[in-house]
């Protein structure tokens, strides 16, 4: 790998602290306790993600639980942090997304989420470009967002909508109108089927929908396809339309899943990936990123992710607006970063990788490309 300095637009250092108190199920807490080794957890992990279903979850829900246990059982952020650095040249900066879960209908969060943005304040910030977690819910959500902008020098806003809110809904407005007037980009989870999705009740779950942008039918869909109407790309058309002015990256790319999809059915308008790639050429400051979709070159219908990325990015209207990123520690893999850095620079080639992953995020920062 290059040694010129580039961004990852997307990792992870929250840890357990951070996390719901039953946001684990039981069954598998049991099992982590006893079989603690990472060789036997790893080896799980491989066993799991052949099942549909294990413990009553989902073999994706499964792998992100035990992701989360594996790298986030660290003592600090700081050392997750190294973790990710030690895959990447000294000179990479980092988009470092702080999470507020304590929303999600699983119970409270063990430390006050102001202490997981004050220790993530206190990492190198030279090298890492910390991201406030904005929750509307949360009482004082505006003064947490002017206290870690003002005070502890976060350089953007993190949304999670599948935690159960709409990115159009009107307690945003302050919030993105501070963005705009402090020169804050945005970075939203933007994929369905997520395993970390509001997992209250049904009932509490369908008076959240009430405003949606687009019409739904509720009938048949379970809590986390419910979830997935929070995160859809459309829904961002009222905030670009609303705030031109405001940049926002719609995360994941639309997701591995609908990608998969894309390589048998292009045309599918629907599709998320079909949906971005429009959106991101309509409106002049949305952006996307290739965090954990790209982390593995899926094939189908004789075609493959990788390939297909190179082809979106050959179109100069999507090339300036897809951004670097690997959402590290989420994709369960024995594989690191620099693999995973390697493998894209190898398949776009490193003129489109500086694109990606030098240019575009100094301009999603707004930031003076030398």
């Amino acid at each position: 790998m290059d040694t010129q300095a580039f961004y990852n637009c997307h990792i992870h250092t929250f840890n357990e602290e951070d996390i719901p108190e039953r946001f684990y199920p039981k069954l598998l807490m049991d099992f982590l306790r006893k079989e603690s080794t990472e060789e036997l957890m790893l080896n799980f992990l491989r066993f799991v993600h052949k099942l549909e279903k294990f413990f009553g979850i989902d073999a994706e829900e499964a792998e992100r639980y035990l992701q989360f246990y594996l790298v986030g059982s660290q003592n600090s952020q700081r050392e997750i942090f190294d973790l990710c650095r030690s895959s990447y040249p000294p000179s990479t900066k980092y988009f470092v997304l702080s999470m507020d879960m304590q929303f999600m209908g699983c119970g409270d969060v063990p430390r006050d989420f102001r202490a997981q943005l004050a220790e993530l304040s206190q990492i190198d910030q030279e090298q890492i470009l910390p991201f406030v977690h904005i929750d509307p819910r949360r009482d004082g959500y505006f003064d947490i967002l002017r206290d870690a902008i003002e005070q502890m020098g976060f350089r953007g806003v993190k949304l999670y909508p599948p935690l159960g809110v709409f990115p159009h809904d009107s307690r945003f407005d302050s919030v993105y109108q501070y963005c705009i007037d402090n020169n804050l980009p945005i970075v939203s989870h933007c994929s369905p089927h997520n395993p970390t999705h509001f997992k209250g009740s049904r009932r509490e779950l369908l008076k959240l929908l009430q405003n949606p942008y687009f019409e739904i039918n509720p009938h048949g869909l379970d809590k986390k396809d419910l979830c997935d109407i929070f995160t859809h790309p459309k829904n961002y058309r009222i905030v670009c339309e609303k705030y031109p002015e405001l940049r926002i990256s719609l995360a994941h790319y639309g997701s591995d899943k609908m990608w998969t999809s894309w390589l048998c059915h292009p045309e599918d308008p629907e599709n998320w990936v079909n949906i971005i790639n429009s959106m991101i050429q309509e409106y002049p400051n949305l952006y996307t990123d290739i965090s954990y979709t790209m982390y593995y070159n899926v094939t189908d219908c004789k075609h493959n992710f990788y390939k297909t990325l190179k082809e979106f990015l050959d179109n100069e209207n999507i090339r300036r607006k897809v951004l670097f990123g690997s959402d590290f520690y989420m994709p369960a893999s024995k594989e690191t970063d620099m693999h995973y850095a390697n493998n894209i620079i190898d398949a776009i080639g490193e003129e489109y990788f500086n694109a990606i992953a030098v240019e575009n995020p100094k301009q999603f920062l707004n930031e003076q490309i030398a």
